[in-house]
């Protein structure tokens, strides 16, 4: 299999602890309306209510903007199952949203 060498990643680099562990950034009252704060803050909590290896997943797909492929290779788990895991993870959080939303 050809590996461009310019979109190679070094993956030890990924600071995956401190992606989980960062806290959700609050905008002031000034930069965004009402409606999209609650809705930043329905989702930080819904992602903070998540075991950490599933808010892994998502740090590295969506912080580190990392491929299924090299979040399967810092997962220690086949690309399938880190396909899996953000699918998994994913569902539940659309499912958590849209009951907090019919409240």
């Amino acid at each position: 299999m050809y590996r461009d060498p310019q979109s190679e990643r070094n993956l030890t680099n990924v600071k995956t602890k401190e992606n989980v562990e960062r806290p959700i950034h609050h905008y002031s009252n000034e930069v965004l309306p009402h409606r999209t704060r609650r809705s930043l803050k329905m989702v930080a909590d819904a992602v903070e209510g998540l075991p950490q290896d599933r808010r892994l997943v998502l740090a590295l797909r969506y912080v580190e903007e990392l491929s299924m492929q090299e979040i399967a290779t810092v997962l220690g788990v086949s690309e399938a199952r880190a396909s899996q895991l953000h699918t998994e993870t994913m569902t539940h959080l659309h499912a958590n949203l849209k009951h907090d939303d019919a409240r």
